[in-house]
């Protein structure tokens, strides 16, 4: 009888496996038939910096988000550089996230790579300025200043410019998580970015279920707990940010390279009232205090598209609400204007 019994149980464990495995593939079949938007996740790689955990593949090059993207071997969305800059050459490295990388759009409709074309179009001497493009998608500042540490400084910048968003105060990785194998975070990360590359369907659910979280974090229009909660005085999240923000204006400062920190607004559904009395806006408004205490020079770009439907801004994609090459050009043509209101150029 208990034979009979386990044999049972040994034979409905081999069907449900089984018709797990079929669900999976008719989804894969689905997805790859009816799913025209195929996001290109492999541009990521482990870093091995326990603080920095990702950067982009060096010498990547294909379709990300349905936009050919090319990655230096330095590891970042540009050209190749030389370490040395040329004679007559001003440098200004812009460093940020998914919005100074230029999720959806191609390298010279970045606001780094637009901003390079306007300075040199309208320059009046012989210079030659490079604004090299440092983004990596789903950075936050701590990431930032490990980028700037560990890249960007070797590349001797006249000006630093630095993108900020509403979650770039979001732990990636937690202090109690230091004491985690890294072979194992190395493991877990290849595996998930093996599945990425293979499998349509699982790309497709996590970036929707990623949308999906996104739509409700900022689907309160009265409190925005999440993003609220992570600059909380004293929490976790916003000392690793305050202190980031203090390593940058350090390194900075050591070095005499200016900062411009850009403040980029919310691009989100056109019902969403997006405006200076908005609990964002205490966001803005904090940190805008802490960079102005490091000396940083603040560009708050909502100033510059308020008049504007910040919905027509925005990427039309399934995936995501990133903005166009219409918010990057207005980005631009702003951080060009205080560039020269600043004297920092001419």
């Amino acid at each position: 009888m208990a034979k009979q019994i386990k044999k049972e149980l040994v034979k409905n464990l081999i069907v449900f496996i089984v018709t797990i495995i079929l669900i999976l593939l008719l989804a894969e079949i689905l997805t790859r038939v009816f799913v025209e938007e195929k996001p290109v996740t492999d541009v990521w790689v482990y870093s091995g910096n326990f603080e920095q955990g990702f950067g982009l593949t060096p010498n990547f090059q294909g379709l990300f988000f349905g936009k050919e993207v090319f990655i230096n071997s330095m590891g970042f969305r540009d050209k190749e550089y030389t370490i040395n800059k040329l004679e007559n050459t001003l440098r200004i490295a812009v460093v940020g996230d998914s919005i100074t990388f230029g999720y959806g759009v191609v390298q010279n409709e970045t606001y780094p790579k637009l901003l390079e074309q306007k300075l040199n179009d309208r320059s009046k001497n012989k210079i030659n300025y490079e604004v090299m493009n440092f983004g990596v998608p789903g950075y936050n500042t701590v990431q930032e200043y490990e980028i700037l540490k560990d890249k960007v400084m070797n590349y001797s910048p006249s000006i630093v410019i630095m993108g900020f968003f509403f979650n770039d105060a979001e732990e990636k990785n937690s202090p109690e998580n230091k004491n985690i194998d890294s072979n194992l975070v190395e493991n877990i990360f290849l595996l998930e970015k093996y599945l990425q590359k293979k499998s349509r369907f699982y790309t497709y659910i996590k970036f929707k279920l990623n949308a999906r979280f996104f739509m409700e974090t900022f689907s309160n229009k009265v409190t925005f707990p999440y993003f609220v909660g992570t600059f909380k005085d004293n929490s976790s999240a916003f000392n690793s940010f305050e202190n980031a923000l203090e390593g940058i204006g350090n390194l900075t400062k050591e070095e005499g390279i200016p900062v411009l920190f850009v403040m980029h607004p919310l691009l989100h559904h056109s019902t969403i009232n997006m405006d200076y009395d908005s609990p964002l806006f205490e966001i803005h408004n904090k940190v805008r205090k802490l960079a102005e205490k490091q000396g940083f020079i603040v560009i708050e770009l909502f100033d510059y598209v308020k008049d504007k439907k910040l919905y027509d801004l925005r990427l039309k994609s399934m995936y995501d609400y990133h903005p166009d090459v219409l918010y990057y050009d207005t980005a631009a043509e702003a951080i060009y204007k205080k560039l020269m209101e600043e004297k920092l150029i001419s």
